[in-house]
């Protein structure tokens, strides 16, 4: 157990992650559902050492710049096809390390209770399991786990700092959040 804890987070805080763009697996994880007018972005396949972990696809608006991915007005899709199983406590304590490297402690504590219901609803993944998280402004966030709706909630906010894992500087991976971009420049 410790060594899977150990391992998700030198993935999530490790530089040296090496991902391939354009996996055929990657092509497996949910299309967008209710979210009208996106398009896939980008897709990657996070790798740490030989493991493969995920495969990440990116929805977004046709045409949208990659400079505004985040914004508030922005809807999107994050779609996660894991190759590994990892228990949810990993996941949440990789993203909260993550969140703390990017945001202060006093924004954190602003969503805090958002992402700590958000965290609380999720479970852990088995190998070939998909979580997919929406925003769309109107309705807020969207958690899914294979299809099936975990979480609905949140704000403009919590979906800049979530999405922001994989999107924002410092990223859980320039090589991710590149391949997510389709190649273009950072948000």
């Amino acid at each position: 157990m410790f060594k899977l804890v150990a391992f998700i987070i030198m993935l999530h805080t490790t530089p040296g992650v090496i991902l391939a763009a354009q996996d055929s697996a990657v092509s497996q994880s949910l299309p967008p559902q209710g979210l009208s007018g996106l398009v896939l972005r980008g897709e990657g396949l996070a790798r740490y050492l030989v493991f493969e972990v995920y495969a990440a696809r990116l929805y977004l608006p046709a045409g949208l710049s990659a400079e505004r991915a985040l914004d508030a007005g922005t809807p999107r899709r994050l779609s996660l096809s894991y190759r590994r199983a990892i228990q949810r406590g990993d996941i949440e304590r990789a993203a909260w390390e993550t969140l703390a490297r990017q945001w202060s402690e006093r924004a954190l504590d602003k969503v805090r209770p958002m992402l700590d219901a958000m965290h609380g609803s999720m479970r852990d993944v088995r190998e070939g399991d998909v979580y997919t998280l929406d925003y769309a402004p109107d309705q807020g966030s969207t958690l899914r786990l294979n299809g099936e709706v975990l979480w609905q909630g949140g704000d403009a906010r919590l979906a800049e700092m979530y999405f922001g894992i994989w999107l924002r500087d410092p990223p859980l991976s320039d090589e991710l959040r590149l391949a997510l971009l389709g190649g273009a420049a950072n948000p």
